[in-house]
């Protein structure tokens, strides 16, 4: 697996939520042989697969680095130094070196390293090189390498949800911010796009742990 640097082209390539999502169910994939590899290395606890979209505009000197602020989990565009940062979220494309591997991995997304979960899950994460392989294989044979994503599964520690579903909303009008958010008690799960997905039930089904509300679709 060749681990690839941030390419600002390939996210400005991305979809928005509402796109990424239509083109996601219009294909009726399920994914849940890739959770089974997940769970056979025990890792379930560590990544999901995340819908691949893109949130807002950025120039090619930032990146979305996301911080944990108050009861919140902000990603906002910043210019920042490599070493003050960590990868969370990535996309998985075919290796344009014939003679190498197969696959390249490529960052999308960045955690501030004061995020110490998140620092640690990456470490352990870069370790399973057979791991990321093998999922890289099933996504390519499930024709999703363009769709779906691997990402850690920080947040919910993070915000202190034991259970549940988090929250993605957008914002562009006064700060180009995502921000992650308990659901509400009264929130309706149907009304909501799932952007995440962990594989910690036995029948290896999809589980939504991050969604975006279905009136929030502009990127």
């Amino acid at each position: 697996m060749e681990l690839q640097n941030y390419d600002p082209a390939m996210y400005k390539l991305l979809p928005d939520v509402g796109q990424a999502f239509n083109e996601f169910t219009k294909t009726g994939i399920r994914l849940q042989s890739v959770g089974k590899i997940i769970r056979s290395h025990r890792l379930e606890g560590i990544v999901g697969l995340c819908l691949l979209h893109s949130h807002f505009e950025i120039a090619v000197t930032e990146r979305l680095i996301q911080a944990h602020v108050g009861s919140q989990l902000r990603t906002t565009p910043r210019e920042i130094e490599d070493n003050l940062v960590e990868p969370y979220i990535w996309k998985f494309s075919l290796s344009h070196d014939g003679a190498g591997s197969k696959y390249m991995i490529t960052p999308m997304e960045f955690v501030d390293k004061n995020l110490s979960l998140a620092t640690s899950y990456f470490t352990i994460l870069m370790e399973k090189q057979d791991f990321l392989d093998e999922v890289a294989d099933e996504l390519s044979k499930l024709n999703m390498l363009d769709r779906i994503g691997i990402c850690l599964l920080h947040e919910c520690e993070t915000l202190g949800i034991d259970s549940g579903v988090v929250i993605e909303t957008i914002h562009i009008e006064n700060e180009r911010a995502q921000v992650l958010e308990a659901a509400d008690k009264s929130t309706e799960i149907s009304s909501l796009i799932p952007t995440l997905w962990t594989f910690k039930e036995k029948s290896y089904g999809r589980f939504c742990k991050r969604c975006v509300p279905r009136n929030d679709h502009h990127g």
